[in-house]
């Protein structure tokens, strides 16, 4: 029939087993019509009869999009919100292409992920890692044999480290500079963990540093309990891989720090939205 072509059962069909994609000539030439294509949306609405089946696949061609017929029509095919587009220049989409939530090949084969389809990852500095300051807190015994950094109600414990920018980093988005730490008595009063910080990207000058702290947020009440608790969102803009946050983290003297206990910090982070498995080049994306 004009307009498309048909193929035979991708899942029974030997005879088009390891046929690659570019070979449509070649594979639309199979006996049988489970799957067909179709050059465009004028074809498709031509489809005769015949090939319309429960599940059948259609492919069209000038959009990319597989459709499937639903016993009234040809629908979009959604399995797992998945599209297919058409492999333009080279580079490969899938996902919600028009709405920009897609992951894509590019020619090299490298992966990229746009919209919706980034994810996130966490640059993790122990807190034995970091090195105390002017008012260091103590080495103490956290639980049993495990010791740690203990920062004291009423004091202006500080620990001091840096980061760099990871090679999966999206370039010119914000950070997320957060603490995980555990309170040492049952006391549910607010406590205020903060951080300084300085950021610049490599041939950058580090600017004056700024001061933050973190909203009063009730401790958890209970002795060892793990607690997360964010601190500040770093602009990420003009940010590139191999940046450097060089950072003071501290808790608060008093004030709207109101929790009695003592509390062990474990972990500084940044969470950071990821578009790469890495970057092109050693000091590029």
């Amino acid at each position: 029939m004009a307009g498309y072509t048909a193929i035979a059962n991708l899942e029974t069909g030997a005879s088009v087993r390891g046929k690659i994609n570019t070979q449509n000539t070649e594979l639309f030439a199979e006996n049988g019509k489970s799957f067909i294509t179709v050059a465009d949306a004028a074809a498709l609405a031509a489809v005769p009869a015949a090939y319309k089946s429960a599940g059948k696949l259609i492919l069209q061609l000038d959009t990319g999009i597989i459709y499937r017929w639903t016993g009234a029509a040809f629908a979009e095919w959604t399995t797992g919100d998945l599209e297919l587009a058409a492999v333009d220049a080279g580079i490969g989409r899938f996902g919600d292409i028009a709405g920009g939530d897609y992951s894509e090949f590019e020619p090299t084969g490298t992966y990229k992920a746009n919209g919706g389809a980034l994810t996130w990852s966490d640059l993790i500095v122990p807190a034995t890692n970091l090195r105390p300051g002017g008012t260091p807190p103590a080495f103490a015994a956290f639980n049993n044999g495990i010791w740690g950094f203990r920062f004291d109600a009423g004091s202006s414990d500080e620990l001091h480290g840096a980061v760099e920018l990871q090679h999966d980093y999206k370039e010119g988005t914000d950070l997320y500079f957060h603490v995980h730490w555990s309170p040492t008595t049952t006391n549910t009063g607010n406590i205020v963990w903060g951080c300084e910080y300085s950021v610049a990207k490599i041939g950058n000058t580090f600017p004056a540093s700024t001061s933050q702290s973190g909203t009063p947020t009730a401790a958890p009440g209970v002795i060892n309990r793990h607690a997360i608790y964010s601190i500040v969102t770093i602009s990420g803009a003009g940010l590139t891989i191999g940046s450097i946050v060089t950072f003071r983290v501290f808790r608060q003297n008093g004030g709207t720090d109101t929790f009695t206990g003592n509390a062990f910090l474990h972990s500084v982070g940044i969470h950071y939205q990821s578009d790469t498995l890495g970057s092109r080049s050693i000091s590029t994306k």
